[in-house]
């Protein structure tokens, strides 16, 4: 997918209507290029065609954050015990 390594890190996006399996992709992709990914991949729902509301950026944020191990107490405006819309998948973990 990239001729290239990036210099610090991948970003990247999939896009499409409901139903189109774009997680089975990201998913596939991730574990073809997980070799040339140490430190494993978070992945966000951002809800955009679930029941409910889309999720905000702070709850995204959040998310990673809460995946990364910070505390709850040490992210400002935190919900504890939420429940973020990250999929944290760690290499060897």
């Amino acid at each position: 997918m990239f001729a290239t390594e990036p210099a610090v890190g991948w970003l990247v996006r999939w896009d499409g209507a409901a139903g189109i399996r774009k997680t089975t992709l990201a998913v596939q992709w991730e574990h073809r290029v997980q070799d040339r990914l140490p430190d494993g991949t978070l992945q966000v729902s951002l809800r955009g065609h679930e029941l409910g509301d889309p999720a905000t950026p702070g709850e995204v944020l959040e998310g990673f954050l809460w995946a990364l191990g910070v505390a709850a107490g040490r992210i400002p405006g935190a919900r504890r015990g939420y429940p973020a819309p990250v999929r944290h998948c760690r290499r060897g973990g």
